[in-house]
């Protein structure tokens, strides 16, 4: 697949428990397990997977039901491979919180990775109807291209240009949008394209030519 389909970025995120984990005196438990987290959450966003996994397992460990602890692990150990392993903790964050839209996009992330296009689609929807999800062009950035892989290049047309209306800011979309118009030689409307990008101030290789 070309494209990389867009995870959520992680964001420090304060953890709030429900009891003690151990015997350790209750405020020890938060603040031992958030550290595991942030420092989980800096070395997954610069590429230490194997310390990344640790910590989060560590803070795991003091708190199972903090679904932004299962996220976080769900997409670590997708970027190494346990793809099953990361859907585990996907479905895990889902069952304790239906509301946390985020972790939709995650599985259907992983789901379009394990090319099962029916299913991210139906996960990625969710979070596009969802009026409490604010980052969907990278939901309809994705779904174009799961129909792109299907074949559906009319749908996959109209949800890049979703992802653009929805973030006029959002270079990837141009990028693809852009490609796409130049492959069927509709050298205007892929300069259309391009010129608003750069009207914007979004800089790329990718949208000179």
């Amino acid at each position: 697949m070309k494209k990389i389909f867009v995870f959520l970025t992680i964001l420090f995120a304060v953890i709030f428990f429900n009891g003690c984990a151990s015997k350790k005196p209750k405020e020890e438990v938060i603040k031992t397990a958030k550290y595991h987290f942030k420092v989980g959450i800096s070395y997954l966003n610069s590429g230490n997977l194997a310390e990344a996994i640790y910590n989060l397992n560590k803070a795991y460990a003091l708190d199972k039901n903090n679904v932004d602890i299962l996220n976080a692990l769900g997409i670590a150990y997708s970027k190494v491979g346990e793809l099953d392993k990361a859907q585990q903790y996907f479905l895990e964050a889902i069952k304790i919180n239906p509301n946390k839209i985020e972790s939709y996009v995650n599985l259907g992330v992983l789901l379009a990775q394990k090319k099962d296009y029916g299913s991210a689609l139906k996960n990625f929807k969710i979070a596009a109807n969802s009026p409490d999800y604010k980052s969907k062009e990278k939901v309809y950035y994705n779904m174009a291209l799961i129909y792109k892989n299907l074949g559906n290049l009319d749908k996959y047309e109209k949800n890049l240009q979703k992802a653009i209306a929805y973030n006029n800011f959002f270079l990837p979309a141009y990028e693809e949008l852009g490609k796409y118009y130049i492959k069927l030689d509709k050298f205007d409307k892929a300069q259309i394209t391009y010129e608003k990008a750069i009207s914007l101030g979004l800089g790329s290789p990718n949208i000179y030519y």
